[in-house]
């Protein structure tokens, strides 16, 4: 076979202007054959029911069917053969049995084999030395040998075009869809799409990169520019329900969720006593402005948005809910925590430190808590709660206060209460203005200018701050309501 470019020499060869020698049968014969070996021959199909084949010349151009309840073993000459440069070839999985193609030297698209899975197909183009995927259909399933292409198409899939490559798989124009109906029979796992890399026995700790770590899927969008405008989202995933399940009844509190992350172990990862190895994470959200990123209007690594619209009701509510399993039973050694609020570097090394750890915010100039609300509490579901201690800053150095509000405040080294702040002595003493104590109402220490007019409950205490003698700085409540009898008090 020859390209077109050696067909065109040939015929102007063999097809000289007639000034000499003489164009015979031979030569006629001889540049015919070649346009018939080196013309991609009409689609015809070539049916295989065996557990092997080996592709042949005459398949150049051909699709090659194989269906088998077993493997299927197909031998790809190699590219750099005679005949099989150009080549090209298409092959579609009809069995239930896995096809496996391998060239007997070089690799399709950096690969030692390729895998078809039930109802996949794929064209194979060759380069002199290597074959290249030109289309896929139907899903990818990756190992770590083999790209194995097909799978059984669901009703209503609409193709997209995959492309193989030696980083692995990268996915061009993909609009699928999908319709599922029917009934699931016991036992049967409920995924529609599956990229299964099993197993991963790779040695990646020469890579590159925080970590050494390999990216099963990535997807990276380069963008910018003065045409691009409007906002981008790399991953999208969602749901919907549009209609009223039958799970009443039949899978209670059934959840419909828009994704999901699950990373689990159940090995020892090279640790020993006093030397811990491995670290296991569910998800992690990075986001960062990097030199240059001036004048941004902010960053965040995660956002939870929820919302209950007009005309509807739940009995929960929640933007972010943190649950243990049944089966946790056991505490971390070092650290146990719902939420840890970290740095990677020291403040003032590296890192500038929070200035809230935890915030309610009306920077959005909406502040985001009820009237009635509560912005930190503990409920009594499933039974009365016990705690060691409710907040524990007893490790920390602190400069102003452990608890500031309104008129109110607590220094942070635990030498002063300060109540009433922001309130000048009253005429009398105020109701609720001062230390109150017990379930008795305004049973506590009041304060206040001249002698005390205030209700109070009996055994109470009055601190008069203009008291000039030793029967006018301190008073107790007699009677439960604005009787006072003053104490006499030494200098």
């Amino acid at each position: 076979m020859a390209t077109k470019a050696a067909m065109i020499t040939e015929i102007g060869v063999n097809f000289a202007d007639n000034t000499s020698g003489n164009i015979t049968p031979a030569i006629t014969r001889t540049t015919h054959t070649d346009e018939v070996n080196s013309w991609q021959q009409a689609p015809t199909i070539n049916a295989q029911i065996g557990t092997s084949y080996a592709v042949v010349t005459a398949d150049y151009g051909a699709l090659i069917t194989l269906s088998n309840a077993a493997p299927v073993a197909v031998s790809l000459p190699a590219s750099s053969v005679a005949g099989f440069n150009p080549f090209n070839v298409r092959f579609k999985n009809l069995g239930a049995g896995t096809v496996t193609v391998t060239p007997t030297a070089g690799n399709i698209d950096g690969l030692a084999s390729i895998s078809i899975l039930t109802g996949g197909s794929v064209q194979l183009v060759g380069d002199g030395t290597n074959y290249h995927a030109a289309s896929v259909s139907t899903t990818i399933d990756a190992t770590a040998s083999a790209i194995a292409i097909g799978g059984t198409t669901p009703s209503g899939l609409s193709q997209g075009a995959l492309r193989l490559s030696t980083s692995g798989l990268s996915l061009t124009g993909i609009n699928a869809s999908y319709g599922v109906s029917g009934t699931a029979a016991a036992g049967t796992e409920a995924t529609l799409n599956l990229f299964n890399f099993n197993p991963d026995t790779a040695d990646y700790s020469g890579a590159t990169g925080a970590g050494q770590v390999l990216e099963y899927m990535t997807f990276q969008a380069n963008i910018g520019g003065s045409t691009m405008k409007g906002g981008r989202t790399i991953l999208g995933a969602g749901i919907s329900l549009n209609a009223k399940s039958g799970n009443a009844g039949v899978v209670p509190n059934a959840a419909y969720v828009g994704a999901t992350f699950l990373s689990e172990s159940a090995v020892n990862d090279g640790g020993t006593v006093g030397t811990a190895s491995g670290y296991l994470a569910g998800g992690s959200f990075s986001a960062q402005l990097l030199t240059g990123a001036t004048f941004w209007q902010g960053i965040g690594a995660l956002e939870l948005d929820v919302a209950l619209q007009t005309g509807t009701n739940s009995n929960r509510k929640i933007g972010l809910n943190i649950v243990q399993t049944t089966g946790d039973a056991i505490r971390g050694s070092l650290l146990d925590t719902a939420i840890e609020i970290g740095n990677q570097s020291a403040v003032g090394i590296g890192s500038a430190g929070w200035t809230y750890g935890l915030l309610f915010d009306a920077t959005t100039a909406q502040w985001p808590m009820s009237a009635t609300g509560t912005c930190i509490a503990a409920t009594t579901g499933g039974g009365p709660p016990t705690v060691g201690s409710a907040i524990d800053f007893s490790v920390c150095t602190i400069t102003n206060n452990l608890l500031k509000g309104p008129g109110f405040s607590i220094a942070g080294n635990g030498n002063a209460i300060h109540l009433a702040s922001g309130t000048s002595p009253p005429a009398g003493g105020t109701v609720g203005t001062g230390y109150l104590m017990s379930s008795t109402a305004n049973l506590g220490v009041f304060f206040g200018s001249g002698v005390p007019t205030l209700s109070a409950a009996q055994g109470s205490l009055y601190l008069r701050t203009d008291g000039s003698s030793t029967s006018t700085r301190l008073y107790v409540n007699t009677n439960g309501s604005t009787g006072w009898t003053n104490c006499v008090t030494a200098t």
